[in-house]
């Protein structure tokens, strides 16, 4: 379907934007085009740093994996929290 290399892994991205009082967290929802174990994943970023695994979501489509992203960062400070 795309002309990439072997291992590739090519993906469309939505970027989000989460306003809270400790601060501003951007999230990153990748619908992967190529082969992948993953269709979509969400990755909560600050500035240019990814999160841990523990806090990206994934799903079967781009909104399930920003809500199961959303889930995982719910109740946890955003830079003390998921960037510490």
């Amino acid at each position: 379907m795309y002309d990439v290399n072997a291992g590739d892994v090519l993906c469309r991205v939505d970027t989000y934007e989460l306003y809270r009082s400790d601060g501003t967290l951007t999230i990153k929802v990748q619908e992967v085009l190529t082969e992948s174990v993953y269709k979509f994943r969400a990755i909560p970023c600050l500035q240019l740093v990814e999160s841990p695994e523990q806090y990206q979501g994934t799903g079967g489509t781009g909104e399930e994996a920003l809500n199961d992203c959303l889930v995982k960062i719910k109740h946890v400070r955003l830079v003390e929290g998921v960037f510490a």
